[in-house]
């Protein structure tokens, strides 16, 4: 017959282990964790994202907030700088240097209130980071530059490109890196279906009537140049929006240089 401390000794064991086996069934730190696979929700924060190998952009919910504070930084003559970024091992886009200058170019699409002259597109390669691959990543910087006291005698934007010209001239900057741009668009247009309009611009001094025939005839001085260079004319088409199409103000001596300009569309 057992004696009674060795069945209270029995009944505490039992109640011991009972005890533990229902405390680890009720606390839930006693679980054995289970890993749950859920699936990559992208949200980007940036305001503009790009995704690997690709030129196309997306602007997301904050880039409204962003666009509204950089045109805060608009002054009279400034020039917006729009710098696209890529990663090593992305691929390049025909007719450009590198992924990052196709983007930029597409970001620009996005300030449709800023007049090309007031733009300035640049590329720039990005640190690696991780993911960059398979999930969308910040794709541009944006910064205001004091407006060049000489501007370049040609600036390309795309399939545009602007040529400047001094106080009064017909004739513009015809420097040997004008002549480069010139001559490799004759050799495009002479080589495929592409054609060109020139426009010219003045700034505001003098009569408006005046101004449209000087405007006009800085379209002719490259009309004439590409006619001479074997480009067909039926593929040049010139006009003139004399002062009323202002690149910046008319207020400053930068700013009616960044006026005087004639403006070349490739039309593809």
């Amino acid at each position: 017959m057992t004696s009674k401390p060795t069945l209270v000794l029995i009944l505490s064991v039992v109640y011991f282990f009972f005890g533990t086996w229902l405390y680890n069934q009720i606390n839930p730190s006693c679980q054995p964790k289970v890993e749950i696979e859920t699936p990559l929700e992208v949200s980007p924060k940036e305001p503009v994202t790009s995704k690997w190998s690709s030129p196309e952009v997306t602007s997301n919910p904050s880039f409204e907030d962003l666009k509204n504070k950089l045109l805060l930084g608009k002054s009279e003559d400034n020039i917006f700088e729009i710098t696209g970024k890529y990663f090593k091992g992305e691929s390049t886009p025909e007719g450009f240097a590198n992924m990052g200058a196709a983007r930029a170019e597409e970001i620009r699409k996005l300030f449709p209130e800023l007049p090309n002259e007031r733009i300035r597109l640049k590329s720039a390669l990005a640190d690696d980071v991780d993911g960059m691959e398979s999930n969308p990543f910040s794709n541009a910087s944006f910064k205001w530059v004091a407006a060049p006291e000489k501007l370049a005698p040609v600036v390309e934007i795309g399939n545009q490109a602007l040529i400047y010209f001094a106080n009064n001239s017909t004739v513009g900057k015809i420097d040997p890196k004008v002549q480069e741009y010139l001559a490799k668009l004759a050799e495009i247009l002479k080589t495929s279906n592409e054609t060109v309009s020139v426009t010219g611009h003045t700034d505001s001094n003098g009569e408006t009537a005046a101004n449209h025939q000087l405007g006009l005839s800085r379209a002719k001085t490259i009309q004439t140049i590409l006619l001479k260079l074997g480009v067909p004319a039926e593929k040049i088409t010139i006009s003139s929006k004399g002062e009323t199409e202002p690149a910046s103000t008319n207020d400053t001596e930068a700013g009616m240089a960044a006026n005087r300009r004639t403006v070349i569309q490739r039309v593809k």
